[in-house]
Parts: structure tokens; sequence; C-alpha cells
């Protein structure tokens, strides 16, 4: 059965949502902690104020009666939380990442304001797929790694490619990166 809210309770909510969004983004904090929701999630997210772009580790608590961590325990020194269901039971978690290197492993999409980039670390290989209000890049879409740098959230990300008969090198300047998160292994 559908419940059914009355107009102005969802005004009052959407208006209440509105003022944290923009409270959010005026002390961009480096942690969120929020509880009681319907599941247990945690992420971690770029955000763009004006000119300036942050990141934040966002951790959704379970309800207290839910399967999922419902009590997270923070280590101040590292901002670190440790996540507990009701029981007192650890919950493993799985931290978010929040930058890439031209060290780092495996499969990964990077989503941006504007478009997605998977980059193969293992092959060494970087492909962009523009979503519809992407801009034009001048060069190539895909090609071989040659660098990456600044491929953190809340940044924009640089990269080259190597080149061909052409040019020494191609490279890429991505807009501001939202999420970065592991891409399923090719078959």
């Amino acid at each position: 059965m559908a419940t059914t809210w009355p107009l102005d309770d969802i005004r009052y909510a959407i208006a209440g949502r509105a003022t944290f969004h923009r409270g959010f983004l005026q002390v961009a904090p480096s942690l969120y902690v929020g509880s009681h929701y319907e599941r247990f999630i945690i992420d971690a997210v770029g955000f763009r104020h004006g000119s300036l772009g942050f990141w934040s580790n966002i951790a959704m608590l379970d309800q207290l009666d839910g399967p999922g961590a419902s009590v997270a325990i923070l280590d101040t020194t590292t901002l670190a939380l440790d996540y507990l269901d009701r029981d007192g039971s650890a919950v493993p978690r799985e931290p978010a990442t929040s930058k890439l290197t031209l060290e780092s492993k495996g499969r990964w999409h990077v989503q941006t304001e504007s478009s997605v980039h998977l980059l193969d670390f293992d092959e060494g290989h970087w492909e962009r797929l523009p979503g519809p209000d992407a801009n034009p890049y001048p060069g190539r879409n895909e090609g071989q790694l040659r660098s990456l740098e600044n491929f953190i959230l809340g940044s924009n990300g640089y990269l080259t490619t190597v080149g061909d008969d052409f040019f020494e090198y191609y490279w890429a300047h991505t807009s501001m990166i939202r999420h970065i998160t592991p891409a399923p292994p090719t078959t």
C-alpha cells in the first residue's frame, strides 16, 4: 500500500534538502555521515561549488533494524570510520577510491561532469566516452597511456597518450571528476 504525503510536507522536505545541500557545498566537508537510511552506503564523491572543486567521503548508515552497518566509530586523527551492525559486529567495507595515478592497478571508470573515462592500468589503455554535454577533444578519445596527472575527486584530470607519426603525444583534460569506481573485468 503506497503512502501519499500531503503536498505541503513534500514542499517542506524539498526546501529542507535544498538548504542542506547549499550548506554542504559552502562547508565542503571531508566527511559526511548520515543515519537511518534505507541501506548502508559508503562512497567518495567530487563536488563543485562555484569554480572550486572538492571531494567528500560519504557514509549513509542503515536503519537500526536493517542488515547493514547502523553505527560508525570515527578515528579523529585519520577520519577513518569503523562500521558496526546493530549487534556490535564489525561490517567490513573497502574504502572508496578518491585518486588514481599511473601506478594504479586494474580497470576503472572515472565519471566526470560530462564524460566517462575508462582507464585500464593493466593494459595501459585509456578511452573516453563523451556524454551529451561533453566538449569535443582536439585529439583522440582513446590511446595508450603515457602520463596521468591530478585524477582526484573534485579536480580536473590531465593525461597524455602515446603519439603517432604526426605527434609525439596527444593530451586530454577532463571536466571535474565526480566518481572513481572499479570497472567490471573484460570477458
